[in-house]
């Protein structure tokens, strides 16, 4: 059976947002907020149709990115989810490396972690958990 094929645009917060936060909910996790996510996130598309998105953060003073929030539409068969999520990751990877950024994290669910492994990642920790808070105690 042929490959899917696949193509990228950038995320388009005030047309993307509620469409991906209702993937995250429908997959049982928390979106993260709007205000949050980079400049530089993507949605891959198969056959004109949006199946996944993933956003890279970019440090501004050492060779470090993150790679956050992979998310694919709900229901999409798993052989096409993990196409995408390559394809989104292979691009992110090259681009990250064209901008001199020689390591690249990524915080993500259980299934998605053990995708990336067979792909040259790292397990960091079995016992990381990802919050959000805000930087002034007023604000709590």
């Amino acid at each position: 059976m042929p490959l899917p094929l696949f193509q990228l645009r950038m995320f388009e917060p005030d047309n993307d947002y509620e469409a991906v936060a209702d993937w995250f909910t429908l997959h049982g996790a928390t979106p993260p907020p709007k205000a949050v996510l980079p400049k530089l996130g993507i949605v891959c598309q198969q056959d004109g149709e949006d199946v996944a998105a993933l956003w890279l953060y970019m440090d501004n003073s050492v060779g470090v990115c993150w790679a956050e929030y992979p998310v694919t539409k709900p229901k999409l068969p798993l052989r096409v989810a993990k196409q995408a999520l390559k394809h989104m990751f292979t691009f992110l990877r090259t681009a990250a490396s064209q901008y001199n950024y020689g390591l690249m994290r990524v915080t993500t669910l259980p299934a998605i972690a053990r995708f990336l492994e067979k792909d040259g990642f790292i397990r960091e920790s079995d016992n990381m958990v990802c919050l959000f808070g805000p930087t002034t105690m007023e604000a709590a």
